[in-house]
């Protein structure tokens, strides 16, 4: 993991390695750095998350999931819809731009593989609906 810190005196700053950091706590000449009993050697550090890692290892990223919905009849209020997710309550609906949460007591929820709208509007055919909400995926 590479970071960098700002110097005090001449404000540049330099960035650092897990390694260099691992080199200053231990024993460079001997390339070993003590953890509680154990000492392990600096020199087989790998770096989760860098180029150095195993192909295996997943690297996980946040993603916004998007799912339109038509409006097909002016004041319609029941959409077909069975979100990916197991707590609706991460779910948005964004009508116009405007985005609305999930709830009883909201402007919509979600119930038998139904979402019910009862916000203060009626939609129309010409409204721009979709549901959002943000999940991790890995690559």
């Amino acid at each position: 993991m590479l970071f960098k810190l700002t110097n005090i005196r001449n404000r540049i700053q330099k960035t650092f390695s897990t390694k260099d950091l691992l080199s200053l706590m231990g024993d460079r000449v001997n390339d070993q750095i003590r953890f509680g009993k154990e000492i392990y050697r600096i020199s087989s550090l790998q770096e989760i998350g860098s180029d150095s890692e195993p192909s295996g290892s997943l690297i996980w990223r946040p993603e916004w999931i998007k799912i339109n919905l038509l409006v097909t009849t002016s004041g319609q209020v029941d959409f077909p819809f069975e979100p990916n997710i197991t707590d609706p309550e991460g779910l948005f609906l964004v009508v116009n731009g405007a985005m609305f949460d999930h709830g009883s007591h909201s402007a919509f929820h979600v119930q038998d593989s139904l979402l019910h709208w009862h916000g203060r509007f009626n939609l129309e055919t010409t409204d721009v609906v979709y549901v959002k909400y943000l999940t991790l995926t890995h690559n």
